[in-house]
């Protein structure tokens, strides 16, 4: 399981994927690393019933409403990697902000504006 979760994470994230958090991950927490592939990864995206650009949007979605920056930043970069163009995003995040609150909205722009510089 923990093989599976890392491949994806690795083709959604790529390279860029592995800077920031995910490397403190390796140093700090490897034993919180492998429960994110395991299960986060592993098992959660795997499961029947939605497909991956789905499960990203998703995701990308309740991101921007926790305002988790750092892992929103990396599915941000994601979404166009399964399909989703800046703009779908953008509307995902524009969605977003009428639930959890346009401060919420407009911090997701401001990274969706770095991670896509």
């Amino acid at each position: 399981m923990e093989a599976r979760g890392r491949q994806l994470r690795e083709q959604l994230f790529g390279a860029e994927g592995q800077q920031g958090y995910a490397s403190a991950l390796e140093d700090l927490a490897p034993d919180l690393r492998v429960l994110t592939y395991q299960y986060g990864f592993g098992e959660i995206f795997f499961r029947p019933g939605l497909d991956l650009k789905s499960r990203v949007v998703c995701t990308t979605a309740a991101l921007a409403a926790l305002k988790a920056d750092a892992q929103l930043r990396n599915f941000l970069r994601a979404g166009p990697r399964v399909g989703f163009s800046k703009q779908e995003i953008v509307e995902v995040l524009i969605q977003t902000g009428g639930y959890a609150g346009y401060p919420a909205a407009l911090n997701a722009i401001s990274i969706a504006a770095e991670a896509w510089s």
